[in-house]
């Protein structure tokens, strides 16, 4: 039986894929050329990585040496385009000195790249008043997870994190547990009452209970629900009530009493909550039976509940800011409520006049050029080695291999790192 959850409240839907229709492009020999995608030779260096692009990965970075410092972003300009072209996010003023204007362009950085679009910004209408500022992208890395509102019907209670226990849990070996009521499943069941066990072992009360098992920022996520359906098995005979409470510990409110009822599925349980009840913190939903033999097969609820989970990629994200010289922030409050410090892509310094005229800009960028694909030297430097060395062999094969003077000194120069000496 699928189930369906109904996001709320910034909520992540569910997409439907559909088959991608392969169409050749074909791109002129002008386009080719005024963009730059001319093949290029592969690019050797002295201990460097011969292919750039060789291992996967699922965010790309660049040829930066990032290490431990995070807090430094750079402007990416591909092959082929200039640094003061209409995607290098250079700052520039306008005709009249009253806006400042930065280009768009893509911002690189620890966690991958960031694209952005052009801005204009107004000094005036942004009361940016003489004196001398830092204009820069602030850069935003926040992988905590994000809790969303669900809506749902007559839903499972077996898709959320509970933590479950009931009146058999006091009995050793009791062979129906109440996870199983929790299971939506037509083969196992929870049962207050089992025949194989002396009468003075069966439990003294018939109760279920549950709670969130979901702890974000510190709280349990809470749950409210329109209706409540607990179903017993096929072809049972129960009798009695049924009393749903609404448990903060120590204390109690009992909320609803219903009898038991029958449709042609078979015998079930139903509440039907006037309003939605929000449960928070350590409160948990108790349901007690008056039949002491009680087994239920399912419960099913109609309502709402919270759900956190981690993001589906990395969020990074980018903001232009403009400080005064002397007071650049260093940290932000996160999503969790931590200091965490903040991380700049610098574009320029700025003078501004009494006038909100833009007196003098100094770029300050850090461009990037080169695509690079960040792994350890562990696992690539031995492969690298071997791979430049093949390359040299072959490239000059004939001026190495077929000279007999060069052919000796390498053969030399071979077995003298092998610590072989010819004398």
């Amino acid at each position: 039986m699928s189930q369906q959850l109904t996001p709320t409240s910034g909520g992540v839907q569910t997409l439907v894929t559909t088959p991608n229709v392969n169409r050749l492009n074909v791109l002129s020999e002008q386009y080719i050329k005024v963009k730059g995608l001319e093949n290029r030779p592969t690019e050797w260096v002295h201990d460097g990585r011969p292919i750039y692009k060789r291992l996967p990965s699922a965010s790309q970075t660049y040829q930066i040496n990032f290490e431990e410092d995070n807090s430094k972003g750079y402007v990416y300009i591909p092959w082929g385009e200039g640094s003061y072209g209409p995607t290098s996010l250079e700052a520039v003023s306008s005709d009249t000195k009253d806006d400042l204007i930065i280009k768009s362009g893509n911002l690189v950085w620890a966690y991958g790249t960031n694209p952005v679009p052009p801005t204009l910004i107004n000094l005036a209408n942004l009361g940016v008043g003489s004196g001398r500022y830092f204009v820069a992208y602030r850069l935003i890395f926040d992988s905590s997870p994000v809790s969303s509102v669900f809506t749902f019907e007559d839903y499972s209670l077996n898709g959320s994190e509970l933590i479950v226990s009931s009146s058999t849990d006091g009995v050793p070996g009791w062979r129906y547990p109440v996870v199983n009521s929790f299971l939506d499943s037509t083969e196992k069941v929870w049962s207050n009452y089992a025949s194989y066990f002396p009468e003075y072992t069966q439990p003294t009360e018939s109760f279920i209970q549950w709670q969130s098992n979901s702890i974000f920022e510190g709280a349990y996520l809470p749950s409210a629900y329109l209706s409540l359906t607990l179903r017993c098995p096929p072809n049972t005979a129960f009798s009695g009530t049924a009393t749903l409470s609404f448990v903060d510990f120590p204390d109690s409110a009992v909320l609803l009493k219903t009898d038991i009822s029958r449709d042609s599925v078979g015998q079930f349980f139903y509440f039907d909550l006037p309003e939605y009840i929000e449960n928070s913190g350590n409160r948990a939903w108790r349901v007690d039976f008056s039949d002491s033999k009680m087994s239920l097969q399912s419960v099913r609820a109609t309502g709402s509940l919270i759900k956190a989970a981690p993001k589906s990629g990395p969020f990074t994200r980018s903001a232009l800011v403009i400080h005064p010289e002397n007071a650049i922030p260093a940290t932000y409050v996160n999503s969790q409520g931590a200091q965490t410090p903040l991380a700049y892509c610098p574009l320029a310094i700025v003078d501004v006049g009494a006038d909100y005229k833009l007196e003098n800009i100094e770029d300050v960028r850090e461009i990037v050029r080169r695509d690079y694909t960040p792994v350890s030297n562990w696992l690539t430097a031995q492969f690298d080695e071997s791979l430049i060395n093949l390359y040299e062999q072959v490239s000059g094969y004939s001026e190495l291999w077929m000279n007999p003077h060069k052919c000796m000194k390498q053969e030399y120069a071979s077995l003298t790192q092998h610590n072989i000496i010819l004398t």
